[in-house]
C-alpha cells in the first residue's frame, strides 16, 4: 500500500531532511576540531609532564638515587590515565629507571632520539597493540645533558575519550 503524502507531509519530510543534512554537515567539522583540540591538549599535558620529570630528576640522577627516581616516575604515571610508560636514559643511552611491569623493551632506547639543537621530540609509535606518542625531553643542568626523559601517551586512550 502506497501512502500519498499531502502538502503538509511533503513539507515535514523536506524540513526533516534539511535538519538532518545540516546536522551532518555541522557534526563532521566539529568532530574534527574536537579531535584535534583534545589530541593537542593531551600532547601538551604529556610534554608538561616530561619537562617536570626532567627538572625534578636532575638532582636525583646526580645523586644516583635510582629507587627514588623510580618512585617519582611511578607517581607521575599514576597521576594520568593517558600515560602508559615513562623511562629515563643516561648520557650513554642506558636505562636509569623505567615504569614497565614486564621488563624494559630494548627497542625503545633508540626509537625517539632528540635531534641536535632541539629541546624535545615527539614520535608516533605503533606497538601492534596500541598507538603511542613517545615524548622525549633532555635532562639538562646548564648546557650539560645528564640524560633523556621519555613519556608514552596512549593515542588509543585519547581516541576512546574523543569517541
Amino acid at each position: 500500500m502506497a501512502m500519498k503524502l499531502g502538502i503538509r507531509g511533503k513539507i515535514y519530510c523536506g524540513m526533516i531532511s534539511i535538519v538532518l543534512l545540516t546536522g551532518l554537515m555541522i557534526a563532521v567539522p566539529v568532530r574534527i576540531m574536537v579531535e584535534r583540540a583534545l589530541s593537542q591538549e593531551s600532547l601538551n599535558k604529556g610534554m608538561s609532564m616530561a619537562l617536570t620529570l626532567a627538572a625534578r630528576s636532575q638532582d636525583i640522577i646526580l645523586g644516583m638515587d635510582f629507587l627514588y627516581l623510580k618512585e617519582m616516575m611511578d607517581k607521575a604515571i599514576q597521576s594520568s590515565n593517558d600515560v602508559t610508560y615513562s623511562f629515563i636514559l643516561n648520557q650513554q643511552g642506558q636505562v636509569l629507571s623505567h615504569t614497565f611491569q614486564n621488563g624494559f623493551p630494548v627497542a625503545l632506547r633508540t626509537v625517539n632520539p632528540i635531534p641536535a639543537g632541539q629541546l624535545s621530540s615527539v614520535r608516533f609509535l605503533d606497538t601492534g597493540k596500541e598507538l603511542i606518542y613517545d615524548i622525549a625531553v633532555p635532562v639538562l643542568i646548564g648546557d650539560m645533558r645528564l640524560g633523556t626523559v621519555h613519556i608514552g601517551l596512549s593515542k588509543t586512550r585519547i581516541s576512546r575519550t574523543i569517541n
